[in-house]
């Protein structure tokens, strides 16, 4: 899952998505946005503030994607699959995590 953008439009602007379009407490509130560090949240929470609009920088020519937040899941270590059919309420019984499958 993606998690904040910085993307150029096409009129040279720099446009940040997610918590990456807050403004830096510590940068340079005289410096134009696109030599501002952006913000150390960049990518901690990936829809920030207002509407979520990266889908539309996925397929168009509405800007140039020039850095993008990635997020990484861990590999869980492995997956079970349960599956059973019973007509009598009574012989079903609970699979927890004590049970091996």
């Amino acid at each position: 899952m993606h998690c904040g953008m910085d993307v150029v439009l096409p009129d040279g602007s720099l446009w940040r998505s997610g918590m990456g379009g807050l403004p830096n407490p510590k940068a340079d509130p005289n410096a134009p946005p696109h030599e501002q560090e952006p913000n150390e949240t960049y990518a901690l929470f990936n829809y920030g503030f207002g509407p979520y609009n990266d889908g539309i920088f996925s397929q168009s020519s509405l800007g140039i994607v020039v850095r993008m937040g990635i997020w990484l899941m861990a590999n869980p270590g492995g997956y079970g699959s349960v599956s059973t059919r019973s007509t009598a309420i009574e012989s079903i019984t609970i699979a927890d995590e004590s049970s091996s499958i």
